[in-house]
């Protein structure tokens, strides 16, 4: 998968508490806090 905010290859994803869409993110985006948000549903957000 890869990361929902730079797109990069990812390793760790986890299901959005709203809709169960998988969501991935990259090492750098968690690192950095990068903010994204749900695609399939647009209700979660994260930092």
């Amino acid at each position: 998968m890869n990361c929902i905010s730079c797109g990069k290859r990812a390793r760790v994803s986890f299901k959005c508490p709203k809709c169960g869409t998988e969501i991935a993110r990259c090492s750098t985006c968690r690192r950095n806090e990068v903010a994204y948000k749900c695609r399939s549903c647009n209700e979660f957000t994260g930092p």
